[in-house]
């Protein structure tokens, strides 16, 4: 099998090329949807819906995809940046009308239920908009996915769609089971194929290509290129067109990132203090016209439900989705943060596939995300479309390691950054903690056990998880050992202008925290002060002194042991010399 570097030598462009190629994309900054070589019904749709300008992957993607004999196609291109219409324009021109014999023209594979309904929406409102398209010879969509009844999408299928949107495993059974026959198949669009990879679907994707005919135009979008992928693409895809974006930055520019140093247990008082300090996260219901919203990531569903409630408790309007909810649910809570009845989501990686909310402005990583590839993908959820955004992750000395591989596989400095990389307020932090304990768990009695819950769950996440670099364990030691010298300095953002401690004082002060917390007095609470002739405190001193006398007699007894084998180890030695 060829390794990712030999394969990419093949075919892929060097990063000279791909600079060159993107710079090649920027001079044609102006181009209009017509020198794309879209037809003026396509160029008039487009309008329609509110497109002005393609973006810079449109721009790259669509001539090519447009081309007589058209050319495969492999696009790197973030979260965001209108991969959906890159593949959807060429399909509809291509596709045109319903036409004789009826079946599957386009297959379009995508990891998850929420992409797949955004990408049916997105299709069938530009399908609406072309003109001349009456309904007898309008395309037909169909959308199969698992949890939903298989007889139903039996039928489905039994309709002959021309477009079926559907997920790797669910699709290859229906095949198996209907026998079809896929060589009618026109076109074929694996859309977030390294997620489809990330969630086990390399067999069923395996099986289908190679049950897809030969003359196929595949199109392949992607955030990231892993190697499994790689090879997938050098079997499923004939001489493509390799685009990538955003070669010098894997996140978006317009992005500001911010890294929340704290202790395992402060988590949760550092989420409020981001929501109330740097975000401004309103708990009012009223109708705001800039209101801020924000999507939290955990590691597993017990955190989702740990948080949700801390969140609804603190008089936060929260929603929240993880993998093992039913489907009702999850398109409720979905709802509810789209139509700004809550601002906050919380949800885990898995959850999060295909969620898109154009009009995200935060993103929190309350779990450190675990790789840089996770990472890439949460935060590509804001900053979109040259618009602003923020990126907030929380990190204990758990995570460090994986911040330091983090840092170099975005090549720009964060631990070294004291303006993105710093502490909360201890005073902060400490008004947090009390307001959790003594003010919400006694208005939400569940709290303490949902925090245990959460804890066990975050032992086994972190068992299953993949270890950091070598150097990067390190590097870490090394900042631990640093910061036994003083604290964390304090996070700019969350330095109040007003009403805060100096950073100077604040750093005294965690110092002076720091060096009492491993101090253990030699005398008990009963022993202090005035009450030390009291019967508590006079029952301690017989047993401090007991507890003396044993620990001497344990100590005599190993000094005789220890006289005893050294005697037994001479005797023996004695023998075999004398032998």
């Amino acid at each position: 099998m060829a390794t990712q570097n030999t394969f990419k030598a093949d075919w892929i462009p060097s990063q000279n090329d791909a600079s060159q190629t993107q710079t090649s994309a920027k001079r044609k900054s102006a181009a209009s949807w017509q020198q794309l070589g879209l037809s003026p019904q396509m160029t008039r749709a487009l309008g329609l819906r509110g497109f002005k300008q393609p973006t810079p992957i449109q721009r790259m993607a669509i001539p090519s995809a447009l081309e007589n004999p058209p050319r495969d196609i492999l696009g790197m291109a973030r979260t965001g940046s209108g991969k959906t219409l890159a593949y959807l324009i060429p399909m509809l021109q291509r596709l045109g009308t319903r036409r004789e014999p009826h079946g599957i023209r386009c297959l379009i594979l995508c990891p998850s239920r929420e992409l797949a309904v955004q990408i049916l929406k997105a299709g069938k409102d530009l399908s609406r908009s072309l003109a001349g398209t009456d309904k007898s010879s309008a395309l037909r969509w169909s959308v199969i996915m698992g949890g939903e009844s298989l007889d139903q999408q039996f039928e489905k299928i039994s309709e002959k769609p021309d477009i079926v949107i559907a997920t790797p495993g669910r699709f290859l059974h229906i095949v198996v089971e209907m026998d079809l026959d896929l060589r009618g198949l026109d076109m074929v669009i694996y859309d977030e194929a390294d997620r489809l990879f990330e969630m086990g679907f390399e067999v069923q994707l395996r099986e289908i290509l190679h049950r897809l005919p030969a003359s196929r135009h595949s199109l392949l979008f992607s955030a990231t290129l892993p190697s499994s992928l790689a090879e997938f693409a050098k079997a499923g895809l004939n001489n493509p067109n390799f685009i990538r974006l955003d070669t010098e930055h894997r996140i978006s520019p317009s992005l500001k990132t911010a890294f929340v140093w704290t202790k395992p247990d402060e988590k949760d008082a550092a989420l409020l203090i981001l929501l109330r300090d740097a975000i401004g996260i309103s708990m009012s219901s009223e109708v705001v016209s800039n209101r801020q919203k924000a999507i939290i990531f955990a590691s597993t569903k017990h955190h989702v439900e740990y948080l949700q409630t801390l969140l609804s408790a603190a008089g936060y309007r929260a929603s929240f989705i993880y993998g093992s909810l039913d489907q009702a649910a999850r398109q409720q809570q979905l709802r509810q943060f789209r139509s700004d009845d809550t601002d906050l989501l919380v949800v885990t990686d898995v959850a999060a596939r295909g969620i898109d909310i154009p009009s995200m402005g935060h993103v929190i990583n309350f779990d450190f995300p675990s790789s840089p590839r996770v990472f890439v993908h949460r935060v590509g959820r804001t900053a979109r479309a040259g618009q602003e955004g923020s990126a907030w992750t929380i990190v204990t000395k758990e995570d460090l390691p994986f911040l330091l591989d983090l840092e170099v596989f975005l090549d720009r400095p964060i631990t070294g950054n004291k303006d993105v990389f710093g502490a909360a307020p201890r005073e902060s932090l400490e008004t947090a903690m009390e307001y959790i304990q003594n003010g919400l768990e006694e208005a939400e009695p569940q709290l303490p056990s949902l925090r245990e819950v959460m804890k066990r769950g975050q032992s086994m996440f972190e068992r299953s998880r993949s270890k950091a670099s070598r150097e990067a364990y390190r590097k870490a030691k090394a900042i631990v050992a640093d910061l036994s010298h003083g604290p964390m300095v304090v996070l700019p953002v969350l330095q109040s202008e007003t009403g805060s401690e100096p950073a100077e004082s604040s750093q005294l002060r965690e110092r002076l925290l720091e060096s009492v917390q491993d101090y253990r007095p030699p005398e008990t609470i009963f022993e202090i002060g005035s009450r030390g002739k009291q019967p508590a405190a006079q029952l301690m001193q017989q047993r401090r002194l007991l507890l003396s006398k044993h620990r001497a007699d344990r100590r005599v007894l190993q000094v005789d042991d220890n006289d005893d084998a050294m005697e037994t180890v001479s005797h023996s030695r004695g023998k075999r010399l004398s032998l």
